[in-house]
């Protein structure tokens, strides 16, 4: 643990992530993310649109910060479009609504979820679910599956493989995953007496990479490029609960700016190559 912490400690303070070549020319596709009117998604968008891409649809729960966010990207490049759909990561009614619209969709490309949150107490979904294991696992993996249709399309009808990036976290290395000796592994994760920060965020973000390698051996490189990323440690609104005074120091000393986590986000998107399919992308790279 202690090697592990001291290497992220080092790549936070001294490798800096690349923005990807000016050359990328996104002209004519449509970028799909969730969690998009702040921090990463916002700034991942931002990036985006400096390429070129035709349409980008923001998946987002308040809807007036998508408005927001959606000035600031057309300010960038006059002849985007971008598209405000409400999302809600708390209700499978609503987000099947939402893979169900994404269905009509002339095309969709590329497919980024970043949404995701990090309380610091136990609180219980609408869906019954624990809210840190029902926005950062299932509601990922549930909106991941729904859209996988669109997506192949997509690649049959322009012959190139589509994109889904799953936005997970360096932190899922460190976790001691106890919860893996329960019977029902969700339905443990579900009780209010087996919550523990930082242990249940860390776990999701574990869930992130187990779901993307098990859902890529099941998926086709050819048709859908599925990979998950770790931003790093960032400015966002994700930590907006974790006021300790310790933390706001080291998050002071080694988070990124949030264009920095864009420039991670938008390589593993759109740059990282055919083999990278179910890897996990850190520093710009595969990492085992």
């Amino acid at each position: 643990m202690l090697d592990l912490s001291l290497d992220f400690l080092y790549r936070q303070a001294f490798v800096p992530l690349r923005p990807i070549s000016s050359d990328v020319d996104l002209t004519g596709k449509t970028v799909l993310i969730t969690g998009a009117n702040v921090g990463i998604g916002l700034a991942t968008s931002k990036i985006l649109a400096q390429h070129k891409v035709n349409r980008i649809i923001l998946g987002v729960r308040d809807m007036p910060k998508g408005e927001n966010a959606k000035s600031e990207l057309t300010k960038l490049h006059s002849g985007i479009n971008v598209e405000i759909w409400p999302l809600d990561y708390d209700s499978f009614e609503n987000m099947s609504a939402f893979c169900k619209r994404a269905e009509s969709l002339d095309r969709l490309d590329i497919t980024i979820l970043n949404a995701g949150n990090k309380p610091i107490h136990y609180a219980k979904s609408p869906t019954g679910h624990e809210s840190t294991l029902q926005v950062n696992h299932l509601g990922t993996s549930f909106l991941s599956l729904l859209l996988l249709p669109v997506l192949t399309r997509t690649a049959h009808m322009n012959g190139n493989a589509s994109r889904l990036t799953i936005v997970s976290s360096e932190v899922h290395f460190w976790t001691p995953f106890d919860e893996r000796h329960a019977d029902s592994i969700l339905e443990y994760m579900d009780q209010p007496d087996t919550f523990s920060i930082p242990w249940r965020y860390n776990t999701t973000k574990l869930f992130n990479v187990f779901w993307t390698r098990e859902l890529a051996a099941r998926t086709r490189a050819v048709d859908i490029l599925i990979n998950t990323v770790n931003p790093g440690l960032t400015w966002s609104d994700l930590h907006r609960e974790d006021n300790t005074i310790v933390f706001r120091i080291f998050r002071t000393l080694f988070a990124r700016i949030a264009e920095q986590a864009g420039h991670a986000v938008v390589d593993a998107a759109v740059v990282q190559p055919q083999d990278t399919h179910g890897a996990y992308i850190s520093e710009q790279k595969p990492s085992p």
